[in-house]
């Protein structure tokens, strides 16, 4: 089944209320199969509402309506439903009950609330819907049932919404059966979406028919959600390692993690169990590495410090880089950039170290703007490697403090878990 949500209301248009009812609507439909495949915001204006409702009634099973359903005079939703459906207002005595415990369980006066016309004309209700009762305020939700046509309208408020959808739910998967839909994701650390969509395509373009995929992005990484439909459950977590096999293959397993997890976390879970320590060397990162460090409750337990070596005079003098080795290889070398590694495992006296050092946006430097060297010491094991990442300046710095702290996890599991 498919669905379409429209929400009303002038305060959505203008921006002065933000909207959360319709993803919340999306995310507990699709548990139970419903796939929202629209989502529409217009004005408290009968027109406006009445235009949705026939626009999209031959094309979705159900649709929801969330807002509007309130005493005040902007609160046009009964009545456009009314319009639409050909009906009338009549009174129900069942609400009329409801909205009474309302008002006593509330700070104010409920004979005083009730005597108000606009409270009283809350217990009118179209004729031809079933009412889900609201114990949480006035409105109740309004379910209409017309050619095998599910209309649900609800209240705004979001406590009162969920209630009520949760209540529409229930109900309605006694009615219909519906396929299963699961969503598994797999995220991508340190490639644009547009590189990972041209990387895919091939791949993609074989997937099952009952296989979908969406690119997410954010500011580190690139979220892929695959959305299973009507499969076995006991099957889906076989397709999924399998699709990330084959994913790993063709991106690299660098950049592909099965679960999403907090990477500062993951470290300190390792430095922790392991009984570890750890001290950072950074040049173009400036100090973002050490802080995603510490940003980890009890990180004093294994973090000893860090050098801010920006430029080789600071190389040379805290880190004790030899001035041969720079003016042989640069700043920005594999070789200077292990050697930072060393020279901070040994003055810090640790067992791990890491180190940074690229172009991460200068003007003297666009030709290789992007491109760093990450390095690190696990015990006595050295490793190094050059990558190339894009994005303004901070872009650049976040991700290479990203990419030098997964890059550490990576080679701590390969050295002292055999991973």
């Amino acid at each position: 089944m498919n669905c379409a949500v429209i929400v009303i209301g002038d305060e959505i248009l203008n921006g002065s209320t933000v909207d959360t009812n319709s993803s919340i609507i999306s995310q507990k439909l699709e548990s139970i199969g419903v796939c929202v495949q629209k989502k529409v915001v217009v004005s408290d204006n009968i027109k406006d509402i009445l235009y949705e409702l026939n626009s999209n009634i031959s094309f979705y099973d159900i649709l929801i309506l969330t807002g509007g359903l309130g005493p005040t005079s902007d609160d046009k939703t009964k009545e456009a439903l009314c319009d639409f459906f050909n009906d009338k207002l009549v009174k129900s005595n069942v609400v009329l009950k409801d909205i009474m415990n309302v008002f006593e369980k509330s700070k104010y006066d409920a004979k005083k609330l009730f005597s108000l016309i606009q409270n009283k004309m809350q217990s009118h209700v179209p004729s031809k819907c079933s009412v889900l009762r609201n114990i949480h305020g006035t409105a109740p939700g309004l379910w209409f049932v017309n050619n095998k046509k599910h209309v649900v309208a609800l209240p705004g408020v979001p406590k009162e919404m969920e209630f009520l959808l949760d209540a529409f739910i229930k109900k309605l998967k006694k009615k219909i059966k519906t396929k299963n839909i699961t969503n598994k994701f797999l995220y991508f650390i340190n490639i644009p979406e547009s590189l990972l969509f041209k990387k895919l395509i091939h791949w993609e373009n074989k997937l099952p028919k009952n296989i979908k995929v969406a690119y997410l992005p954010s500011y580190s990484f690139v979220k892929l959600r695959l959305t299973f439909f009507d499969f076995d459950k006991k099957k889906i977590d076989t397709e999924i390692k399998k699709q990330f096999k084959i994913l790993s293959d063709i991106v690299g397993s660098d950049f592909i993690r099965l679960d999403f997890f907090n990477q500062n976390y993951l470290l300190s879970e390792l430095l922790v169990q392991n009984k570890l320590n750890i001290s950072v060397a950074e040049s173009c990162t400036g100090g973002n590495v050490a802080s995603s460090i510490v940003s980890v409750p009890g990180a004093s337990a294994y973090f000893r410090g860090g050098v801010v070596a920006y430029n080789d005079d600071i190389k040379e003098r805290h880190l004790y880089i030899n001035k041969s080795l720079l003016n042989k290889y640069g700043a920005v070398s594999k070789e200077v950039c292990l050697e930072m590694s060393k020279s901070i495992k040994n003055k810090m006296e640790t067992n791990i170290s890491l180190s940074t050092s690229g172009y991460v946006g200068s003007s003297n430097f666009v030709k290789n703007e992007g491109f760093v060297f990450v390095s690190c010491f696990v015990n006595d094991f050295s490793f190094v490697k050059k990558i190339k990442l894009f994005g303004t300046r901070q872009e650049l710095i976040d991700r290479v403090s990203l990419y030098a702290i997964d890059f550490l996890i990576k080679k701590i599991q390969k050295v002292i878990l055999n991973k």
